[in-house]
């Protein structure tokens, strides 16, 4: 399976999100053709600018089509993905490449892929599951919509959340999980 995966953190390569990443790296090399791009380490430029031509998305957009799954991994910052991921699929999703009218949701010109995320959150599920608020799936939910309206057919996420009281006990478990769920693409 070919796979292209847009990891977003910029923290330092201690982070629980590089460990994610390392393991999601180490599983998915052992079984898929697999391009990674990280955000961050690239410097990516997010602001979408339609008074200048920006070729830089060309090879991420060559990407998408190559790729059977888009991946991405990210923290959740204020209810949502961080502006340079938001950047990142305002500039790829664009017109006349990921959708016209005639061409979204199943008609989608990336109706032969699938997609997901991995996501962290530092709050507690319960946190986001209490009587008159919305989940984090339903707050995440716009970006199942943008890719869904290229024709992407959405995977099950992978959320993590309390990251703040992360044990390594807790850690090791989420690994085996996030493996197993890539190890069954």
């Amino acid at each position: 399976m070919k796979i292209f995966y847009i990891f977003c953190h910029p923290s330092n390569k201690n982070s629980f999100n590089h460990a994610l990443f390392k393991v999601a790296k180490s599983c998915l090399e052992k079984n898929h053709s697999v391009i990674f791009k990280d955000l961050y380490e690239e410097n990516f430029d997010p602001v979408l600018d339609f008074n200048k031509i920006d070729n830089s998305i060309d090879s991420d957009i060559k990407n998408v089509i190559w790729a059977d799954i888009v991946i991405l991994q990210f923290p959740v910052w204020w209810f949502s993905v961080p502006a340079i991921l938001k950047g990142w699929i305002d500039k790829v999703l664009k017109e006349g490449v990921a959708y016209d009218n005639d061409h979204k949701f199943d008609n989608g010109f990336w109706n032969d892929k699938n997609f997901f995320y991995i996501c962290t959150a530092g709050g507690q599920k319960e946190n986001y599951d209490l009587p008159g608020r919305i989940s984090l799936e339903s707050l995440l939910f716009h970006i199942d919509l943008a890719f869904s309206f290229c024709g992407l057919k959405p995977l099950k996420n992978f959320i993590i959340y309390d990251l703040y009281h992360m044990t390594q006990n807790r850690s090791w478990k989420i690994f085996a999980s996030l493996e197993n769920k890539l190890t069954s693409l």
